[in-house]
């Protein structure tokens, strides 16, 4: 991310610039679901809403320090912007390197519990194929439908990054901070969500990566859109009235949000991805639903001792 970063700022062509920022995205998206995965893997589960919505707000923060950055470092142009965020990159890796690492799932080992040792794994050590493999050929709609989810959800998100000093007015800042809020709290839940959606438990850092990646490359499109519309709707002065075109776009992908939150297979989530083993080539949930689907399609069907 710091080499993408800096080798941005000595771009000279609009082509250049798509390809920076596209390995750019490849190496966050990477790291991103890793991170995620890490980080709720770490806190007990009934916390895990909470610790993502928490660190969600760590976006909103960090839009707000760009744009500091920006403000101050307007007479030098835009390129040393790119050099300076590159530095920035050292103090995530000084954290990495002084964060101990925990696990709810390993510290069960203490107990003598040694099948925790392997589940505590992110990703384990059976193949991606095989493991990508699977979750296209047997989970293909939760897949679908996380990227819709995340698409919606991340063009809601740059709705408040319009030009021309807009967020300097104050209703328009009001309505800002209020829609980062309520934004920070909904989308934050999406990296435990995706966890829970995620059909195999060793691919859950890719999943929820590309999910969000895919996500960002489609929403890159809104302050466009918006941009234009705002050229088109113009208030009273003649100004371009970005309260209303905003108000049209969020309440669109709002709408489409709830619908595809509606859709999505929410009776596959999985609340025991930590205790699942990530080397399994059929996970341990899995097994038991087709042990069930066949048990209820079979004509024999066992007494209630039987099964117990």
């Amino acid at each position: 991310m710091c080499g993408f970063t800096i080798a941005t700022g000595f771009i000279k062509t609009f082509p250049q610039l798509i390809a920076c920022r596209l390995l750019f995205g490849i190496a966050y998206g990477g790291t991103y679901g890793l991170v995620m995965s890490t980080v709720l893997e770490s806190v007990p589960e009934k916390a895990r809403g909470v610790v993502a919505g928490f660190t969600q707000q760590g976006f909103s923060a960090g839009y707000l320090l760009a744009s500091g950055f920006h403000l101050a470092m307007n007479p030098y142009g835009w390129r040393p912007l790119f050099w300076l965020c590159g530095g920035l990159t050292a103090p995530v890796i000084v954290l990495h390197l002084i964060t101990p690492t925990h696990s709810v799932v390993m510290a069960q080992s203490s107990t003598g519990n040694d099948a925790a040792d392997e589940r505590g794994a992110v990703g384990g050590n059976l193949s991606f194929v095989k493991k990508l493999r699977y979750v296209l050929r047997y989970h293909w709609k939760p897949f679908v439908s996380v990227e819709f989810w995340e698409e919606f959800s991340e063009v809601s998100f740059p709705t408040v990054s319009i030009p021309n000093g807009w967020l300097l007015e104050p209703a328009f800042s009001i309505g800002a901070f209020w829609l980062q809020f309520f934004y920070g709290a909904a989308i934050g839940n999406l990296g435990n969500l995706l966890q829970q959606l995620c059909p195999h438990p060793g691919i859950r850092a890719a999943f929820t990566g590309v999910a969000y990646n895919i996500g960002n490359a489609v929403s890159s499109c809104a302050p466009s859109i918006e941009t234009a519309l705002g050229e088109r709707f113009r208030t009273s002065s003649g100004m371009p009235d970005y309260a209303r075109t905003q108000m049209g776009v969020v309440g669109v992908v709002i709408f489409f949000l709830v619908m595809v939150l509606a859709i999505m297979p929410l009776e596959s989530l999985n609340k025991s991805w930590d205790q699942e083993d990530p080397n399994q080539d059929i996970p341990t949930q899995a097994v038991n639903s087709y042990k069930l689907e066949a048990l209820e399609q079979s004509d024999d069907k066992p007494t209630c001792e039987e099964i117990a």
